[in-house]
């Protein structure tokens, strides 16, 4: 358990070092001791499946992304109420992912969804409330604005991490149930 939280702190200080690829490294490397350790369907993955989610976003690669937030949400759902203030962490990521692949009105749903827990917890005030608030407000904006590409990139990178990621994600997890503006949150609520 120290290896794999050493791990994951060690990516997130590559990520805020802006080194995505390195970060993803370290978080497949903790993943698999997480996995080792607790199994598929625990918490604790799910938090390196986000966190993995979050730096293939942050390399372009939405479409591993996806299925890694996806997969982290089928844990949240199975294991944690679905209105609860730590899925809403998940459900903003994945609504800011959603509107990186284009799909707005897709995004806008999950979106309502976090700012209606948030709002319940912390009221409308709430610097979390508000990021989701702000985070909605865009989506609904890109709705009368839709680019004709999406911001991601394909999967056809040569960059060897990114591939297997992808490949990893789409074997073990598929079919399982900042600049823009928007608000990831990785730490918190």
């Amino acid at each position: 358990s120290m290896l794999a939280d050493s791990l994951n702190n060690l990516a997130a200080c590559h990520e805020v070092t802006g080194d995505f690829q390195e970060a993803a490294k370290l978080y497949e490397e903790c993943l698999n001791v997480r996995e080792l350790l607790y199994g598929t369907r625990s918490l604790k993955v799910a938090e390196i499946l986000q966190n993995l989610g979050l730096a293939m976003d942050s390399l372009g690669h939405c479409r591993a992304a996806k299925i890694l937030m996806e997969s982290a949400l089928s844990i949240h759902e199975d294991l944690l109420a679905k209105d609860s203030v730590a899925s809403s962490v998940l459900l903003n990521n994945y609504g800011v992912l959603l509107c990186h692949l284009g799909q707005i009105e897709l995004a806008k749903d999950k979106l309502q969804k976090v700012v209606k827990i948030r709002q319940e917890d912390f009221g409308l005030n709430h610097y979390f409330t508000q990021c989701a608030v702000q985070n909605l407000r865009y989506a609904k904006n890109r709705i009368e604005e839709m680019p004709l590409h999406k911001v991601c990139r394909g999967v056809a990178s040569s960059d060897a991490i990114t591939t297997k990621t992808t490949e990893m994600a789409e074997e073990k997890w598929e079919g399982k149930n900042n600049d823009n503006g928007l608000q990831l949150q990785k730490h918190g609520y």
